[in-house]
């Protein structure tokens, strides 16, 4: 789509979803981000400084959540972009000039997300001062960034964020991350989640959706800490527990603090009889809420799924795996939001419903079919120095397991580097799987302790090893 006056664009924008107008004000904030998290200010100056590490917390977090709203437009991300832009308003004042465009663009992007409607979200990106889609001057900066802006206006949003950022023209001269000295998506630890983000954002390839978006719900306080090293941590729950749940397990692993390993426990169910149980369970756990002060009521949308549930599907287990699903998610974000208020049969009921959701995603024959179906859909195969990695840092696993589950992550590591098709899938599955559970179990301080004394690892080393796995294969959903 071409615009030959600003004044075009200014109103093809005012005609646009709140959607259209936020992807496309955080697409340009994205393009600016390097300049303001390196050690320069400018891509063609010598002036340096070390880089803000609040602001590039915060900044990212920012952008982060306008993406979402872009794709998964919701009240809590609404609320979530209206924290952000609070905060961003906060560290950006002190910004130095040099920044002051790269600022300029993530306030109009986060502002755009947190916006009540579309025509207020158009004001904000054509308000002066205006981001670079928009500014009248004609450097070469500000023209590649005018033309990345015109070729993001030809798609929809969910094929705008598949795109490669600057599209087929590449990074143009003093805009490219390196121009501006060392990033803090290179040099700090701390940022290895944004590092894996803004390469999924700049190569059209993003990050799942649903990471990104409890990413981005994390508790503001969290984010306007400005410590990096707690946000890390945070995430680094947030990704494992996500990754947990993509991979449903057809056993549990516990930590044996006796012997300080852990240890796999089977859990076998008679698939027959599997809907029966799980449907008492919840029909039992939803009356009980019910009469509780939680909010939850015969109206509330987890009750209207339970209860269709309960009456039109016993005999179709994938429909009663969604509207499970449906209903725990509701119930979730509810609390969160405030709708519902948490007591102790409002957690149970959620409790049923997420053990419910994860055994018949595991034992159910028709619902695992299914649900391997989707994982298959979404996982990339590693590259060989990738699967390599796997089967080193599945030693240091193996040693602090028992014997029987060592063998197996053992067996598992060794087929997901040399094997293919489906045997190699499954010993995905149950591998990262495993990881996952891991890596949900050592935020212990008391299991770290253990490992310490037990093993000849470190326990903060284990840590370390389960998260570089869980980051490896989240890139495969």
């Amino acid at each position: 789509m071409e615009f030959h006056f600003d004044k075009g664009f200014r109103e093809w924008l005012s005609h646009q979803t709140q959607e259209v107008v936020v992807a496309i004000l955080t697409r340009t904030a994205l393009r600016e981000w390097p300049s303001s998290i390196g050690t320069r200010f400018s891509g063609l100056s010598s002036i340096s400084e070390p880089a803000p590490v609040p602001f590039g917390l915060i900044s990212g977090w920012a952008m982060l959540v306008a993406g979402v709203a872009a794709v998964q437009p919701e009240p809590q991300i609404r609320a979530a972009a209206q924290a952000a832009g609070a905060a961003l308003a906060r560290v950006a004042s002190a910004a130095p000039s040099g920044r002051v465009r790269a600022v300029q663009a993530a306030s109009k992007a986060i502002a755009g997300a947190g916006a009540s409607t579309a025509s207020d979200a158009s004001a904000i990106a054509t308000a002066v001062p205006a981001p670079a889609i928009l500014s009248l001057s004609i450097s070469d900066e500000t023209n590649a960034t005018w033309h990345a802006a015109h070729s993001d206006s030809e798609f929809e949003v969910a094929e705008m964020v598949r795109q490669p950022l600057w599209h087929d023209q590449g990074w143009p001269k003093g805009m490219a991350p390196d121009a501006f000295g060392n990033c803090l998506l290179d040099t700090d630890p701390h940022f290895d989640f944004f590092r894996r983000w803004y390469d999924g954002m700049v190569t059209g390839q993003p990050l799942d959706w649903e990471l990104q978006r409890r990413v981005a719900l994390i508790d503001p306080k969290v984010w306007e800490s400005g410590d990096a090293e707690a946000v890390a941590r945070e995430i680094a729950r947030v990704e494992a527990e996500w990754l947990a749940d993509q991979l449903p397990q057809a056993d549990r692993l516990e930590f044996d603090e006796a012997q300080g390993v852990f240890v796999s426990q089977p859990e076998p169910f008679n698939a027959e009889k599997l809907v029966e149980t799980t449907l008492k369970q919840v029909e039992f756990a939803i009356q009980v809420a019910t009469t509780s002060n939680c909010g939850v009521n015969a109206s509330s949308t987890a009750c209207l799924y339970i209860d269709y549930t309960l009456e039109h599907c016993r005999e179709d287990a994938n429909a009663i795996e969604q509207n499970l699903e449906i209903a725990r998610c509701d119930l979730v974000q509810g609390v969160e939001d405030g709708s519902y208020q948490e007591d102790g049969k409002l957690t149970a009921l959620v409790q049923v419903l997420d053990r419910a959701v994860t055994d018949l995603r595991a034992h159910h024959p028709e619902v695992a079919k299914a649900w391997e179906a989707r994982i298959k859909h979404r996982l990339r195969v590693a590259e060989a120095d990738q699967k390599q990695m796997i089967v080193e840092k599945a030693t240091e696993l193996i040693a602090i397991s028992d014997k029987k589950l060592g063998r197996e992550l053992e067996l598992d590591a060794t087929t997901i580097a040399h094997g293919s098709g489906e045997v190699q899938g499954g010993a995905i599955r149950r591998f990262f799987g495993r990881v996952a559970q891991m890596r949900i179990i050592v935020r212990s301080a008391d299991v770290i302790k253990r490992i310490d004394a037990s093993s000849g690892y470190k326990g903060t080393r284990i840590v370390q090893t389960l998260q570089s796995l869980i980051e490896l294969i989240t890139g495969a959903f």
